[in-house]
């Protein structure tokens, strides 16, 4: 039978959390993988499927919020749904639950289906009814807004190799490694006099293996935004938003 909520069950292990115990935000978001790839193995559109069906779901934007992080040995519950599509896209949802029945994080996504021989393609009909639509968004509305570089300077600049370790099944820098390149690029005493409980990851354009990126950092108030671009600055790859409570 169909699930158009699907979760699945986590234990917090040693390679999920930090110094304090608590799950990074790298490991949470690779969770969030973890059940959408299950969840599209289910409808025939997952990993599992790809020798099949020449089809890969490639991330184009995450919004997260941690409403209270878990900490090693928890036990808890990721449960996902598609909230809507759009032609080429679609908006996936994430509830995270702990063993009380509580939602201690929350999620929203953007993902575009892709052809590994051409490129994106319309979600054919056989998924969009394999998943079904739950109508429900975590943040109140599924779409998301794009981000965008501020109109104030950058507060310094970075640089950052996609090393080998980053590629992935789509042979290009994973996802989940601009949370790293964003954490190396960081001024490390405000990094480390922060909690990250709120952060966005917008992808542009897919890095390879050995592709210098160049990083601005605008830092104001709470937040910090990093805009990666190609060696010679024209083109946009990712933007990553940090929105910081300071002094933890």
């Amino acid at each position: 039978k169909r699930k158009v909520i699907y979760e699945q069950n986590f234990k917090i292990g040693v390679r999920d959390i930090d110094s304090q115990l608590k799950l990074t935000n790298r490991a949470l978001l690779g969770m969030f993988e973890d059940v959408s790839s299950a969840h599209s193995d289910t409808v025939g559109c997952g990993v599992g499927n790809i020798r099949e069906t020449g089809l890969s779901w490639v991330i184009m934007h995450w919004k997260t919020k941690v409403i209270r992080r878990p900490e090693y040995g928890e036990s808890i519950t990721i449960r996902t749904w598609v909230a809507g599509m759009k032609k080429l896209y679609m908006f996936r949802q994430y509830q995270v639950v702990d063993r009380e029945g509580e939602i201690i994080a929350v999620g929203n996504s953007k993902w575009v289906l892709t052809d590994l021989q051409s490129g994106a393609v319309k979600i054919p009909q056989w998924i969009v009814d394999g998943y079904g639509i739950y109508d429900k968004a975590v943040f109140g509305e599924y779409q998301m807004e794009k981000l965008k570089e501020p109109e104030y300077p950058p507060s310094y600049g970075a640089e950052y190799k996609v090393p080998c370790c980053a590629i992935d099944l789509n042979r290009h820098m994973n996802n989940l490694y601009y949370l790293d390149a964003a954490a190396d690029s960081m001024n490390p005493e405000r990094y480390l006099a922060a909690a990250i409980d709120e952060f966005e990851i917008m992808y542009k354009k897919e890095s390879t293996l050995g592709e210098i990126l160049k990083c601005q950092v605008y830092e104001r108030d709470g937040e910090t935004l990093f805009a990666f671009r190609d060696e010679g600055g024209r083109h946009i790859h990712a933007i990553v938003l940090l929105k910081q409570l300071l002094h933890v």
